[in-house]
């Protein structure tokens, strides 16, 4: 059943830090109506900290599905490098 307050449409914002892994639904407004956070693998090597982001954005396009939205785009920022494991030098 949709949510009265879910828009219909939304775009997901990931944030790749250097220890986790933020995102958000947002609606046209940029409003968030969802949320989700996930530790960043980076021990594991560059594969699991894509396999997360994946993961990650999967969640989000499920928990917009859930609120009857679908999701228009999705915006990824990796503000460092991800899965780093010492400067290069």
């Amino acid at each position: 059943m949709r949510d009265r307050d879910a828009p219909d449409e939304c775009v997901i914002a990931l944030d790749v830090g250097g220890t986790g892994i933020k995102g958000a639904l947002l609606d046209r407004e940029l409003k968030p109506f969802g949320r989700l956070r996930r530790a960043e693998p980076r021990r594991q090597g560059h594969r699991a900290v894509i396999a997360e982001i994946a993961g990650a954005v999967c969640t989000l396009d499920e928990q917009a599905a859930g609120y009857g939205a679908t999701v228009r785009r999705v915006g990824v920022v990796v503000p460092g490098i991800a899965g780093r494991r010492a400067p290069v030098g």
